[in-house]
């Protein structure tokens, strides 16, 4: 994380010194940046009734990926990351409210994978540290999750009836297609049908 800090730091250097010296500003303070890596998960941050905690998840190979657990008072909100299916997120998102959770769905109505511009070896290599539609569905069950949502939908054009469907073939619950801006309400588990795409 610090590498990646500081590189997009070092890209922008030669405009902003450019700017700072023109607008004659007296503190370069906000560009200040102090970095905290973790590495072995568990709480990061503890608030007056609100905790936020890593769970190591698996994406090979990368070394260090994680998902995120948000609990406040009663209520949990899970966010998978990018991960192959993993048991350590399904202990975490053991039921949870929400469960948020990546999809690959790169394949052909009959299973196959889909060529598009990428090789096979490359779908697969893809595929290998993601998590697909049904095996997300068994890690939503798994997990008694009272609501799961969808993101990181590769491909983005993937029918969302489909999609469902595949979840469908291992969880009963709620599924929503998550889309980008979209809300809900997860301290009054309220949740918009008329804008969101929502199947039971």
């Amino acid at each position: 994380t610090r590498k990646f800090v500081a590189a997009q730091m070092d890209a922008w250097k030669a405009e902003r010194d450019l700017r700072i010296e023109f607008e004659k500003r007296a503190s370069r303070a906000a560009f200040e940046i102090e970095v905290t890596e973790f590495s072995d998960g568990g709480e990061l941050i503890a608030t007056a009734g609100t905790t936020v905690s890593a769970v190591r998840v698996e994406h090979p190979p990368i070394e260090h990926a994680f998902g995120y657990v948000f609990q406040t008072g009663r209520h949990k909100l899970v966010l998978s990351g990018d991960t192959k299916p993993c048991a350590s997120l399904v202990e975490a998102a053991f039921q949870a409210d929400v469960l948020v959770h990546e999809v690959f769905a790169h394949s052909h109505d009959d299973g196959t994978l889909v060529s598009g511009t990428r090789t096979p070896e490359t779908i697969e290599a893809v595929a290998s540290y993601h998590t697909t539609a049904e095996e997300v569905g068994r890690i939503a069950h798994d997990a008694q999750v009272k609501c799961l949502v969808l993101n990181h939908i590769v491909p983005p054009d993937t029918d969302e009836q489909q999609l469902i469907a595949a979840v469908r073939v291992n969880f009963s619950g709620p599924v929503i297609v998550g889309e980008d801006l979209m809300s809900i309400d997860l301290l009054t588990s309220r949740f918009s049908l008329q804008q969101l795409h929502f199947s039971v």
